[in-house]
């Protein structure tokens, strides 16, 4: 039997909320915590600069050769492309302090995701700003 198409999305958010509902079940109890402190800000700050370096190893593959030259013949910009691109990748330190809050990321911790993320979108907009003004004014 085969589940229907449309079920697929909704098994992730219940999957989200039961992993979260468990998770704190513990922390209910005087003295005990479901996780290390210590080791719950590792995975976002791996992905932080992981999302960080990827951003212009996207954009130098993006610059030249087939990954442009794809693009292209796709009738798509590659600087419309590297900048979308690099706008996403750097929401991805915001998303991964949303997640890991669930699991006691500290707020502090958390704000420094925020910055990097915010100041990561300014400084590519900023870069990328030539692109953008094409875009709005076609």
């Amino acid at each position: 039997m085969r589940l229907p198409v449309w079920i697929a999305p909704l098994l992730l958010p219940v999957a989200l909320v039961m992993a979260s509902v468990r998770l704190l079940l513990p922390r209910v109890a005087p003295g005990e915590t479901a996780f290390d402190p210590l080791w719950i800000s590792v995975p976002p700050a791996a992905l932080t600069i992981y999302a960080v370096v990827m951003v212009f190893v996207l954009e130098w593959q993006a610059r030249g050769g087939p990954v442009s030259e794809r693009l292209r013949a796709g009738g798509q910009d590659p600087q419309q492309a590297v900048a979308v691109m690099g706008a996403m990748m750097l929401l991805s330190p915001l998303s991964a302090a949303v997640i890991f809050s669930w699991f006691g990321l500290t707020v502090a911790e958390f704000a420094v995701y925020v910055a990097v993320s915010v100041g990561g979108i300014a400084f590519w907009n900023w870069r990328y700003r030539h692109v953008i003004r094409k875009a709005w004014s076609a």
